[in-house]
């Protein structure tokens, strides 16, 4: 198992309530950052969990 299906696995056994805290703090340190940088990191994300990605994306208006 990778590390990235152990992040998946991780964040799908998280509330909702915890989801929601992590995509804030994620979207918040992705910001600034520049577009190359996102767009990695958002499809490291993506292989964790697609839900997450979709995430990031609507808050980061990406």
């Amino acid at each position: 198992m990778t590390e990235l299906e152990q992040a998946g696995i991780q964040y799908r056994g998280m509330s909702a309530k915890e989801r929601a805290r992590l995509e804030e703090n994620i979207a918040a340190e992705l910001l600034f950052e520049k577009e190359e940088i996102r767009v990695t990191v958002l499809s490291l994300l993506k292989k964790a969990d697609e839900t997450l990605e979709k995430s990031l994306k609507k808050r980061l208006r990406f």
